[in-house]
């Protein structure tokens, strides 16, 4: 899958890290070893499924969820804050996902089995 290909199917990006001059950190002017400011990511804790300890340390993933609420707050000053809860269904990621080279492919085999989720979920609905 190309770059192009990748973008059309996922075109959405949100950029979950924040740096602590972003606001909602205790401690402001963090920085990291190069003098960069440092990011901080939200965390997904997941507990007692098995399979989890084939999730690699890091990479791509693909979830399939289900919004189970959203908030939208407007301060005083005007700055808007959300958050979202989600119910995580599934994680999907390639057999091989580490041994992996090629980021295309692994992309290719997560959209495909996404896919083959998604449409025997939808026998089951139908049945």
């Amino acid at each position: 899958m190309t770059e192009s290909e990748r973008e059309k199917e996922f075109p959405i990006h949100i950029e979950l890290g924040k740096t602590a001059d972003m606001g909602g950190f205790p401690m402001p002017g963090k920085s990291d070893v190069k003098g960069k400011k440092k990011k901080f990511y939200p965390s997904l804790y997941i507990s007692d499924v098995e399979g989890l300890e084939d999730i690699p340390e890091e990479g791509c993933l693909l979830i399939d969820f289900k919004r189970r609420s959203i908030n939208v707050r407007k301060s005083d000053s005007g700055k808007t804050t959300t958050s979202v809860e989600l119910e995580v269904h599934t994680i999907c990621m390639p057999d091989d996902y580490e041994s992996e080279g090629d980021m295309d492919d692994v992309v290719d085999k997560m959209i495909k089995k996404s896919n083959r989720k998604s449409e025997e979920d939808d026998e089951e609905d139908n049945e």
